[in-house]
């Protein structure tokens, strides 16, 4: 998985998910803060109309390769925070407490869960400035 978020005004920010092997019923995936039982802090499949989320009818299966990428902006991520604020998600992700989650049918809680880390230097620039992990 590959998040990438540009400086500002460079462009929409992108997640990109690539599953190999099978995985059958799949009912949606999202970001969560920490694991299981989590808020949702940010949609990948299906995108939703708004931050209700409700999962794919009829599930996705496959068997082999696949792969998706997500397009979001700073007002996407701010939706699904209870504060409306982007930047906690991006402190969540310097604090490592973000995780891909991808749900199935058998197992609603999360049958792929990985957790993101932040290469180093763990950096964004927002507004001008650039705020580096744990400062």
């Amino acid at each position: 998985m590959a998040l990438v978020w540009p400086r500002p005004n460079m462009g929409n920010a992108s997640v990109s998910l690539n599953l190999t092997g099978a995985l059958d019923q799949i009912t949606m995936a999202h970001i969560r803060l920490n694991a299981t039982d989590t808020p949702i802090r940010l949609d990948l499949l299906p995108r939703y109309p708004d931050t209700a989320p409700v999962p794919l009818n009829p599930p996705l299966s496959f068997r082999g390769i696949m792969g998706f990428t997500v397009p979001f902006d700073y007002l996407r991520v701010g939706a699904w925070d209870p504060d409306n604020d982007h930047m906690s998600f991006i402190q969540a992700l310097q604090e490592g407490l973000l995780y891909v989650s991808v749900q199935t049918a058998a197992m609603p809680g999360g049958a792929l869960q990985g957790k993101l880390e932040c290469q180093s230097p763990c950096m964004f620039s927002i507004g001008g400035g650039v705020v580096y992990a744990g400062r």
